[in-house]
């Protein structure tokens, strides 16, 4: 991996870390909370929102993202709209149109 890859690799999962604090936050939820709700170590949820070292498996994250938006938090990864590159939604339950 060359250096520019390294850092776009670096920024990707500090932006997923924040996002997951993020969603944490408007969850009211601690570390703990959210390791326990997606089934993973502490040590996972601190390293995937530090943004630092390894995660273990890809399935962690995802199971991590997953806990979240089973509490109606919704990612936006990429936006159209402009100057929005990323963020985090708390949904209103009864307005969701999945349900």
């Amino acid at each position: 991996m060359n250096e520019k890859q390294s850092k776009s690799t670096h920024n990707g999962a500090a932006k997923s870390g924040r996002m997951i604090r993020a969603a944490r936050g408007l969850l009211d939820w601690n570390q703990q909370d959210l390791a326990q709700k997606a089934n993973v170590g502490l040590s996972t949820v601190r390293r995937i929102e530090n943004g630092t070292g390894p995660v273990g498996l890809a399935t962690n994250y995802f199971a991590v993202r997953k806990a979240c938006e089973d509490e109606n938090i919704r990612f936006i990864d990429e936006s159209d709209q402009p100057g929005v590159i990323a963020g985090v939604l708390l949904i209103d339950p009864d307005l969701r149109s999945d349900s």
